[in-house]
């Protein structure tokens, strides 16, 4: 369901293991800013850097409803991801997911 003005986010906060090849990382930024043209209701993905440590990276994910974030969730690019990618992620960093109604 949508609730009338606001955007469904979810924001992913993760660490690459530091021996990644830069290839790895294009690889994995352009499967997800890839989906916003091939999932109906996902309106953007934004990623970015932390500034202050540069380890951390952060994903966020914009929809219109709770079923457009379920049609990501069940798309075949999505669900690649953690077996083609899981390898580049820092061993023991637990990654922080947060989902939220944005409001305006």
């Amino acid at each position: 369901a949508q609730k009338e003005g606001n955007m469904l986010k979810n924001v992913f906060v993760f660490r690459f293991a530091e021996d990644v090849p830069a290839a790895g990382v294009d690889s994995l930024k352009a499967d997800f800013l890839s989906l916003p043209a091939l999932v109906d209701g996902m309106l953007s993905t934004e990623w970015g850097v932390d500034l202050q440590s540069k380890q951390k990276h952060c994903l966020i994910l914009t929809f219109t409803t709770e079923e457009a974030q379920q049609r990501y969730g069940n798309h075949p690019v999505h669900k690649a991801i953690p077996t083609k990618y899981a390898h580049l992620l820092k061993k023991g960093f637990k990654m922080e997911i947060v989902n939220f109604w944005a409001v305006p």
